[in-house]
């Protein structure tokens, strides 16, 4: 395996293009060699792509993504059910003692899913420590679950609300075993897909960041509600996604021939054709619409 633009492009079996910056960097397709796979690959959501890949038809094989219709799914975490039912939760849960109940660490602050401007309204009704470039607090990288460890509730709000997009920022959480609740927003509806049932807080289930808020509050001051929150421990384990995706891809070059295709416009794939994988933010625009309403 090679990488970079000097890499052996004419003499290998299969050629990885990394994505989001492709439109940019590589506006137009080099020269395919016949017989060659070409592979996609790419993690964020399709609004961050930059650019156009219109003049990249018929030319990609395969695809490596988080999404569900990939060739090759890479994504950031799943979970397994346990092959026996744990009679309690597997850790003792040391309840966090912050005062402040709410957690956010985030460097991206300017984003397609508006989140900013949710947690901007959350913070009038729930006391929230932000961390990183959008926030005034700082925890190094190697303390993260540490820090973490001291609210009761984190949120793992998506940049990009598209389906199927949900990331470490929600993964994190259950990888690292810790005693805090995420809470989620992203496509609609799609956490339950992906999740164990009973663990996590989305802001589907709330008509405004305020309502979330006011639970969240309540939630705190409750510790059995609470605790039920990490009952999935008895019957799931989370882990990193396996397996390996580019062992995937390994084994499929040695088969190629039992995996023949080709896209025939990878930007219409990419976009969603006439499907809407990306959406607006609905629960701001209610939030902002209120507002100016009151002013």
């Amino acid at each position: 395996m090679t990488y970079g633009v000097n890499g052996n492009l004419f003499t290998s079996d299969a050629v990885m293009f990394q994505g989001p910056p492709l439109g940019i960097t590589n506006p137009q397709p080099p020269t395919k060699i016949r017989g060659q796979i070409w592979v996609l690959h790419g993690s964020e959501a399709p609004v961050y792509w930059m650019g156009s890949l219109s003049p990249w038809r018929r030319l990609f094989n395969w695809t490596m993504s988080y999404r569900r219709d990939a060739d090759i799914r890479h994504s950031y975490g799943d979970f397994r059910k346990r092959q026996s039912v744990l009679s309690k939760i597997p850790t003792a849960l040391n309840i966090p003692t912050s005062f402040n109940p709410v957690g956010w660490f985030v460097s991206h602050c300017v984003t397609s899913s508006q989140r900013e401007l949710y947690v901007e309204q959350l913070t009038k009704y729930v006391k929230t420590d932000i961390y990183g470039a959008c926030g005034k607090l700082v925890c190094d990288f190697d303390k993260f679950k540490e820090c973490l460890d001291r609210y009761k509730f984190y949120l793992s709000f998506e940049n990009a609300i598209c389906r199927d997009y949900i990331t470490e920022k929600v993964f994190n959480i259950f990888q690292i075993a810790s005693n805090t609740i995420p809470v989620v927003r992203g496509f609609k509806n799609q956490s339950w897909m992906f999740l164990p049932p009973g663990s996590y807080i989305s802001t589907d289930e709330f008509s405004s960041p305020g309502k979330l808020g006011e639970y969240l509050t309540k939630l705190s001051n409750n510790m059995t509600a609470f605790e039920n929150y990490f009952t999935w421990k008895q019957f799931y384990e989370s882990y990193s996604y396996e397996p390996n995706p580019f062992c995937i891809l390994c084994r499929r070059l040695h088969r190629s021939e039992s995996y023949r295709r080709l896209y025939d416009d990878i930007d219409a794939w990419l976009k969603g054709g006439n499907q809407e994988f990306c959406v607006g933010a609905d629960d701001i625009r209610y939030v902002l619409s209120h507002f100016l309403y009151k002013f």
